[in-house]
């Protein structure tokens, strides 16, 4: 929990905020990087007891924002699966501190120009 002024701020709202992503959104993400290896549609839907739809279009919009990456696995029946994974945690601490530094940046800017 991080204290600035007169409240109280969570990391993952400095995280959703940071990125416009959604609390479920958030969570996937932070259970990806806490695998130990790619996971499927199917394994989050489990963990996460949401439908699938939404856990896909969750997914998509975390890939998008480049912030998940997946690899496409060839099923033998025929057809394929996506597979989920955070290839860099370090990448995204990297991002949000930039987002954050920005974000002090510009406030310090307006206070200089008080």
């Amino acid at each position: 929990m991080i204290y600035f002024a007169c409240k109280q701020v969570n990391l993952d709202e400095i995280i959703k905020c940071s990125f416009g992503i959604s609390k479920t959104e958030y969570n996937i993400l932070m259970e990806l990087t806490k695998s130990d290896g790619p996971l499927s549609v199917e394994e989050i839907v489990k963990v996460f007891k949401k439908d699938r739809t939404t856990i896909q279009k969750a997914l998509q919009n975390l890939f998008k924002k480049k912030l998940v990456k997946r690899r496409q696995i060839n099923l033998e029946k025929g057809g394929y699966a996506y597979y989920y994974f955070v290839e860099d945690k370090e990448e995204i601490k990297k991002k949000v501190k930039k987002i954050v530094a920005e974000w002090h940046k510009a406030v310090i800017t307006e206070l200089d120009e008080l």
